[in-house]
């Protein structure tokens, strides 16, 4: 076990007090079913705390290894305000928990990069700090570094915030009341209290026409409305819905992890490929119609009916059916004037 200063070369604690991200306890564990290592870094007091797994009895009754380890990180932890990890909900709190479920940080609001980072950066959801290794589905490279990976999680939490204070504000206020209503017991109200300047926690009802707005603008806007009123039944697939659409049709994908975890494709289905049954729907009378969008981009009239399937349909306007309905859910093909499906 070793405590040392923080050097913070980079200046990311001053970047955190500029967003009122003050008194954070960043922590990373290595292992899965024990704690291999373990690495923290004090924001408040520049300071780190290190345990590489290595500790030896000292003595008939005391404590020793991992116990003393866990006892000296509670022990730096008193007074902080807050903690951050980098996928901590579901990995570092629950494993601290069955190893040492008395430990007084464990009774902390948490700040988890995970949940924030794809709201923050929905065109590139790998940011540059987040490594491979620590994504949840992709395969490690290298040797985790808990310490690294501490200072790593603050630096991605100082680009998030500079991210999302720059987006739209009808926007933060929706992801500030679905994210608080779907991850209850941590930090996040007071995150977005703190990105948005309010004092107030908005009710999913309030975000209710935002959404359904948002929604509209890149789907059918009858599933929209059904899917907004609807909001307290998904919060969370709901929240990273709203934060990809707007980039669908680049280079952007929804993450592996929150699809894994979320689902958001099952509403981006009924959203942008099911049909509504209004005539008037412009989005499902139009983008939904197979020749209506063969004629669009290829200019014919029609499909081939040769071949066809065993039911006598055209089995080229089948497979294209099929593709047609992957294509909208992802958002894949273009948008805008002469050229939208």
């Amino acid at each position: 076990m070793s405590n040392s200063h923080w050097s913070d070369d980079k200046e990311t604690g001053k970047r955190l007090s500029s967003h009122r991200l003050a008194g954070l306890l960043s922590i990373d564990l290595e292992g899965k079913e024990s704690i291999g290592a373990i690495g923290a870094i004090r924001t408040d007091r520049s300071s780190t705390y290190v345990w590489k797994g290595n500790g030896k009895a000292k003595g008939k009754g005391k404590r020793t290894g991992m116990p003393a380890a866990l006892a000296a990180l509670d022990e730096f932890a008193n007074g902080a305000s807050c903690l951050v990890g980098h996928n901590i909900i579901e990995h570092d709190l629950k494993l601290l928990a069955r190893h040492a479920p008395d430990l007084k940080l464990l009774s902390l609001p948490t700040i988890d990069t995970l949940y924030l980072s794809p709201l923050a950066f929905p065109e590139n959801p790998y940011h540059h700090l987040v490594k491979q290794y620590k994504e949840p589905t992709l395969a490690r490279v290298q040797i985790n570094d808990p310490l690294l990976d501490a200072e790593l999680t603050l630096e991605l939490l100082a680009d998030i915030a500079d991210a999302l204070k720059s987006k739209d504000s009808d926007l933060l206020m929706a992801w500030h009341a679905l994210l608080c209503t779907g991850v209850k017991g941590h930090a996040f109200d007071q995150f977005f209290r703190t990105i948005r300047g309010t004092d107030a926690t908005p009710l999913v009802e309030e975000a209710i026409p935002i959404i359904a707005r948002r929604l509209g603008e890149r789907g059918c806007p009858n599933r929209a409305a059904e899917i907004a009123h609807d909001a307290l039944s998904h919060p969370l697939p709901l929240t990273y819905l709203l934060a990809w659409l707007p980039a669908a049709g680049g280079n952007s994908i929804i993450p592996p992890y929150v699809e894994m975890r979320f689902e958001p494709s099952r509403l981006a289905t009924k959203l942008r490929d099911s049909h509504c049954g209004k005539r008037d729907c412009a989005w499902c009378s139009e983008r939904l119609d197979p020749e209506k969008t063969l004629k669009r981009f290829f200019g014919f009239p029609s499909f081939r009916h040769k071949p066809h399937s065993s039911d006598g349909e055209s089995l080229q306007r089948s497979i294209t059916v099929r593709h047609l309905a992957r294509a909208h859910v992802l958002g894949i093909l273009p948008t805008g004037a002469g050229k939208s499906l």
